[in-house]
């Protein structure tokens, strides 16, 4: 009879703790589901993994047929730099990068924001997203392990360059500094801050800054102003101003935006713009973030030959007052001005830029 009783506990007991285990392993289960990568729910999601499917072969597609109509077959290089021989010879290669760039972010930006709709539809994403714009750093987060991204025509040409380019290594120092910073960085010392070249220039200058034009290698000095420059070397001038400014946007989130306000002189082709760019911390790390963004140049830029002795002369300033909307990681309202014996400068205290996004501005003036 104690065998009997005994055999009934110990059964009792098995039963019991299996009974326990069934609750630990669906409190578990629960957990790791209310946990879940935001990425996975949005694949899970059959209308969203359909569309997803379509926009990345679509992207895959739009980027090999905008690489092949960049040809830089032509570009010549000597002792590790570009050399350029006159205008005629480089502007169909520089013009074409920045155009088939353009249309690359284009393209890229508006199939993330195509996905942000249908995704908008997940009520499981929803309820755990702060807005649309963090429901797009998801899916750039997606993209961008399948291997695809804002700046991939832009690595493309530097990739294809046979010189160590700017470009690529801004672009390094850039992530990797990035992928180190706390929550509460100084975004003085940002990487990119110490070039003041235009993105475009980065491509074609090498590491050290240097580019060989008309046979003369020419460095562009980030040190000094135009106005600084000797009329003999004017060419190779140049002038930025960034504005930084760091705050806590409407969801809580640490975020930084960029305001970029620049003058390049490259002795053949001059560049003078602004630009924008902005980042938030999310999931522990900061990262690139394309929220909307409202960007506007104006002011007096001067150009004129180089024999001109007031180089503020308001007879040879152009008035411009341009603006745009993008909601781009990156993007600038820019012109470029070709000939060698054309000056740019910018009117100090008169050319300036505004960049608007998530709840703040920023502003930088020429002085």
């Amino acid at each position: 009879m104690k065998k009997l009783i005994v055999l009934i506990v110990l059964l009792g007991t098995l039963v019991g703790c299996q009974h326990e285990q069934g609750i630990s392993n669906m409190d578990l289960e629960q957990n790791e589901n209310s946990q879940k990568d935001l990425g996975s729910i949005l694949l899970e999601d059959q209308v969203f993994y359909s569309a997803y499917s379509e926009s990345l072969e679509k992207l895959n597609t739009k980027k090999e047929q905008f690489v092949q109509q960049i040809d830089l077959k032509n570009l010549k290089y000597k002792d590790g730099l570009v050399v350029i021989k006159n205008a005629e010879e480089f502007r169909p290669i520089y013009e074409q990068t920045a155009k088939v760039d353009s249309l690359w972010q284009k393209t890229y930006v508006d199939e993330v924001y195509v996905l942000v709709e249908i995704a908008s539809n997940i009520t499981e994403l929803v309820e755990q997203v702060k807005d649309e714009d963090e429901i797009s750093f998801y899916i750039q987060d997606l993209l961008e392990r399948d291997k695809v991204g804002f700046y991939d025509l832009q690595k493309n040409v530097a990739q294809r360059m046979p010189i160590k380019t700017l470009w690529a290594k801004v672009r390094n120092e850039s992530n990797e500094w990035l992928a180190s910073l706390g929550e509460k960085p100084n975004w003085e010392e940002n990487p990119d801050d110490r070039y003041p070249a235009d993105i475009y220039a980065r491509l074609f200058l090498n590491e050290e800054n240097k580019i060989n034009i008309m046979g003369e290698v020419r460095t562009f000095d980030t040190q000094k102003a135009i106005s600084e420059v000797s009329e003999k070397t004017q060419g190779a001038g140049c002038r930025t101003f960034w504005m930084t400014t760091e705050y806590t946007d409407n969801t809580g989130e640490p975020t930084c935006l960029r305001m970029r306000c620049y003058v390049n002189n490259f002795w053949i082709w001059k560049s003078y713009g602004v630009n924008a760019k902005g980042w938030i911390w999310s999931g522990g790390r900061w990262r690139e973030w394309g929220f909307n963004k409202f960007l506007t140049q104006g002011g007096n830029i001067v150009t004129h030959r180089l024999n001109l002795t007031d180089q503020c002369d308001p007879r040879f300033s152009r008035n411009v007052n341009w603006s745009r909307r993008s909601t781009a990681v990156e993007f600038s309202i820019s012109n470029t001005l070709w000939g060698p014996s054309v000056y740019l400068g910018a009117c100090r205290g008169s050319f300036s830029g505004v960049v608007s996004g998530r709840g703040r501005a920023q502003a930088a003036i020429m002085n």
